[in-house]
């Protein structure tokens, strides 16, 4: 048996690489003799220990022609795919508008009582729609009532006190056109006892009798005039009174109408929480309604497409609370101020901006209104929409 038939029948005994069998076996034709069995042995032990040679390093071959086409077509789409993406997004910005920072809005009246009482009854409820007029609320009347009846009483008082200045002031006037008639009647016999005193025909005495009637005469007649100013002014101050007993009368009047609260225009009931007990405060609103005739959208576009809006243009509009349907509207208005910085509820808008690549992007409110909306079309404030605008 020999070395490979002895290593295949014991599976134990270690294989012998490759090199070393060939090292280890001589070709017949090569030994001149055969060798002895140590010479064998030292020969395999030889070329077990002599190092393998190291393979020499081959350079890549370069890439077929095929491959490096197929790689230049690669770069050469990538490059024309994204000019025509940049091509594109400068060609729709010159083309239309479109935004989809945009929602349905409309003004917001809010309620508040104009007297002070508790409310005993509360005639709607939440989210109701109301048409203007419609009874919201009613406070107390009582109170109100009261004052009613006091304001008219006071006002019956000062009109009644009117006739009687009015006859005082009519008996001054006639003392006065009396004390006129004898105040001439004076002067008149004066003058002609004077004429006869200086030709002697009558004393002194009488002359001096004379003189001093038409004095009482002339002193009857200053007080009556003045008797008839204060009649006058009397009788004007209770004219002031009346007005003023009357103006009372209508405040209260006022007042009482005020304690039934109606709605001052049409839309829905928003966020109702009065209840029956609860305390109605002048000025302090406690309900509001969405009007009904004020909805519009309001698009926030970004700076750059401000330059092609302009107000009367037509517009599209998608509403996400009526999806599938773009609705005709037109451009109402533009806002020329934003706020840059969040701050409470003013007289200036602001717009949180966008991030638009780097740098942060300002957006101006345009305000757009529905053209010729559905009747049946009831939107949602604050709801989300989508408007675009072809130039």
């Amino acid at each position: 048996m020999n070395a490979e038939d002895q290593s295949k029948a014991d599976p134990m005994t270690p294989k012998t690489p490759a090199s070393e069998k060939a090292a280890a076996i001589v070709p017949a034709e090569d030994a001149p003799g055969k060798a002895p069995d140590d010479a064998k042995i030292s020969g395999a032990s030889a070329a077990a220990t002599a190092p393998l040679a190291t393979p020499p390093k081959v350079a890549p071959a370069p890439p077929p022609p095929k491959v490096a086409h197929k790689r230049r077509r690669t770069v050469l789409l990538v490059i024309a795919s994204i000019a025509l993406f940049f091509g594109a997004w400068w060609l729709a910005d010159e083309c239309f508008a479109y935004t989809d920072n945009a929602f349905a809005t409309s003004d917001v009246v809010a309620v508040a009582p104009e007297v002070t009482g508790p409310i005993v009854a509360v005639h709607v409820h939440d989210n109701q729609l109301l048409k203007t007029g419609d009874l919201l609320v009613s406070i107390d009347p009582k109170p109100f009532q009261i004052a009613v009846d006091q304001s008219r009483a006071t006002l019956l008082q000062a009109q009644a006190q009117l006739p009687i200045d009015k006859a005082q002031m009519e008996a001054a006037q006639a003392d006065m056109k009396s004390a006129q008639v004898d105040r001439d009647l004076a002067d008149i016999q004066l003058h002609r006892i004077q004429t006869l005193a200086s030709t002697s025909v009558v004393d002194q005495q009488s002359l001096d009798v004379a003189t001093a009637r038409q004095r009482d005469a002339v002193a009857h007649l200053t007080a009556t005039m003045a008797t008839v100013t204060q009649a006058e002014a009397t009788l004007h101050f209770h004219e002031r009174a009346v007005a003023t007993a009357q103006t009372a009368l209508d405040l209260a009047e006022w007042r009482l109408e005020r304690t039934e609260i109606r709605a001052p225009a049409d839309g829905p009931v928003s966020n109702l929480t009065v209840r029956v007990g609860k305390m109605a405060v002048e000025d302090q609103p406690f309900l509001t309604i969405v009007d009904a005739h004020a909805w519009r959208v309001q698009a926030n576009y970004k700076e750059r497409f401000l330059h092609h809006l302009h107000p009367g243009m037509t517009a599209w509009v998608w509403l996400d609370a009526f999806p599938g349907h773009w609705y005709r509207a037109h451009i109402e208005g533009m806002s020329h101020v934003i706020s840059r910085a969040q701050m409470d509820a003013g007289l200036v808008p602001y717009v949180a901006p966008t991030v638009d690549w780097i740098r942060v992007t300002r957006r101006m409110p345009v305000r757009i209104e529905l053209d010729d909306p559905p009747s049946n079309m009831h939107l949602f404030m604050g709801s989300d929409a989508r408007a675009i605008v072809f130039y």
